[in-house]
């Protein structure tokens, strides 16, 4: 995958796991809201970790990742965006310079951690993923750092 791509995927296992959580619930509104998440971390083998604070002094910025996976030899950094499917395209679009955020600074403190914990010369790859009933968008946690220096963020 190029930095630069977003992939959307609708048949994800994200997408498909979301989708069972409702109907096992009886939920025909496909809109559970983050409640549902402590679930993947008991039922799904490639999730890590539920709501994980991450800051990064650089650029003054700080949030808590929604679902962190390892799947594929890659760290997997995802934002569970539940709505609407009429209102996907949007929601996805407007998070994308925040996960992508979250991206970069989950693959800052892996370097700092991992380096010196396990004198890794390589480290895996992080990779981000927004999420909800409806599809999966997968794109490159390097993306925040290529839109930061291509000036289409602004304000920090």
């Amino acid at each position: 995958m190029k930095s630069h791509t977003i992939v959307a995927n609708l048949e994800d296992d994200l997408v498909q796991r979301i989708r069972a959580y409702h109907r096992a619930r009886g939920d025909k509104s496909y809109t559970l809201n983050h409640g549902v998440l402590p679930d993947f971390l008991q039922d799904d083998s490639n999730s890590i970790a539920i709501e994980v604070p991450v800051f990064t002094e650089r650029y003054r910025l700080s949030g808590h990742i929604d679902l962190v996976r390892f799947v594929d030899g890659h760290v997997q950094v995802c934002d569970y965006k539940p709505g609407p499917l009429d209102s996907t395209k949007k929601r996805f679009l407007e998070s994308i310079p925040q996960v992508a955020a979250y991206g970069e600074m989950m693959t800052h403190h892996l370097a700092g951690t991992l380096r010196v914990a396990l004198d890794a010369p390589f480290l895996p790859t992080v990779k981000c993923a927004i999420f909800d009933t409806h599809s999966c968008w997968h794109f490159g946690a390097d993306m925040f750092v290529n839109l930061y220096e291509s000036e289409r963020i602004s304000g920090l």
